[in-house]
């Protein structure tokens, strides 16, 4: 079978790798390049979590990645991966999104345990538990190098005998049918997957526009004092969350790759368009992020960005993915709607689809199309919960 895959980012070149690894002819298309700074996929880093509150497909899905990320990294893990542990803060009594992991991820083999505040402000004095109701720590969790993994997959494929094209696709459906092109040049295979993140979105407009949106989030890597650099360092500090039902959700990473104390917020009212605006930070999220870290981590009080990055949100507009058939063009399939999350689990999905298109297994009911006709307001991974 011949298969086109469009978009190299991590749900992209997965999934060409795992169709290619099946000995599908394979042939990945993208127009920037593998973990581009464009890409929804690139950029130095992303948190991999089990925790998901009651849906464990994502707890599952996340399970499956590690395996697959380790098979990937084989004996140079440190270069794309540092397990951290991940220490989430909770600011109600009211801990469920946690607590409703739990059993899966015991069952798993893994921990997330319940720590008394007064023995985590003793372990991670670098944070302040000010306002911070229930703290717990899930041990199966750290740093992708998000940018160099994606390099790692496509340097997988090819060694596989995947082809690889840099260029620009467009797509044409009419009465007709549907047409692939790539620099101008029409693309023949049996089938087509597109995983381009919000360029998927302006490929398929009648499918995805009301399903789908776009939004721009700022990421902040703070320069950490020369004295306190051992504190900050992933040795001694996880990744974190703080869960606030009422505000925007702020997690950061400890020191990694030189960048600094990487802090970010997921707030996503802010619309964006991947071609046309620009990639800067907005001055008052500046500003609300600072005062954050004040609050958060005061020996970080007034400590300079050392880098900052825009990050795009393919979201949906109930936080779940979207991978699904074209209703019309039954060898199209759409993978979007990553909603922010969905980096972590790349290689789980690409191996899902591979297995679906080569072997006919079933694709999650979850995160099909039809489920958008009972949609009537945003949600996300994290609320309503």
């Amino acid at each position: 079978m011949k298969i086109t895959v469009i978009g190299a980012g991590i749900w992209g070149c997965s999934t060409a790798y795992y169709l290619r690894k099946q000995g599908a002819q394979v042939q990945l298309v993208d127009m920037w390049g593998a973990g581009n700074t464009r890409s929804g996929s690139g950029g130095a880093s992303r948190i991999i979590r089990l925790v998901y509150g009651p849906d464990e497909i994502y707890v599952n899905l996340t399970n499956r990645s590690f395996e697959l990320w380790a098979e990937l990294f084989e004996n140079n893990e440190r270069d794309y991966y540092q397990e951290t542990g991940l220490i989430w803060l909770f600011s109600q009594e009211e801990a469920a999104y946690a607590l409703d992991s739990k059993k899966r991820i015991t069952e798993l083999g893994f921990e997330l345990e319940e720590v008394d505040l007064h023995d985590a402000s003793t372990a991670y004095h670098q944070i302040s538990f000010d306002g911070v109701k229930r703290v717990f720590f899930e041990d199966k969790a750290g740093i992708l190098y998000a940018s160099k993994c994606c390099e790692l997959m496509v340097s997988k494929y090819q060694k596989a005998g995947g082809h690889y094209l840099q260029g620009y696709a467009s797509v044409t459906t009419d009465n007709d049918g549907f047409l692939l092109q790539v620099n101008g040049k029409k693309i023949e295979s049996d089938c087509y997957v597109f995983a381009c993140g919000p360029w998927t979105r302006k490929l398929f407009p009648d499918i995805l526009h009301e399903c789908t949106y776009v939004s721009k989030q700022d990421v902040y890597h703070f320069a950490i004092p020369p004295q306190k650099l051992r504190l900050f360092d992933y040795h001694h500090l996880p990744v974190w969350l703080e869960y606030d039902p009422m505000s925007p959700l702020y997690y950061g990473m400890p020191m990694h790759l030189g960048k600094g104390f990487k802090i970010a917020y997921d707030d996503r009212s802010d619309l964006f368009d991947p071609d046309l605006d620009d990639r800067l930070p907005n001055a008052e999220r500046l500003k609300t992020a600072r005062e954050f870290v004040d609050r958060r981590f005061p020996l970080l009080r007034e400590a300079p960005i050392s880098c900052t990055e825009v990050c795009q949100y393919d979201n949906s507009m109930d936080g779940h993915f979207i991978v699904d058939h074209h209703h019309r063009f039954p060898n199209v399939v759409l993978m979007t709607g990553s909603s922010g999350h969905g980096f972590k689990m790349g290689p789980a999905l690409g191996e899902i689809v591979a297995k679906h298109l080569l072997k006919g297994t079933g694709l999650p009911e979850k995160f099909k199309l039809s489920r958008f006709t009972n949609i009537t307001m945003k949600q996300n991974q994290f609320l309503p919960y």
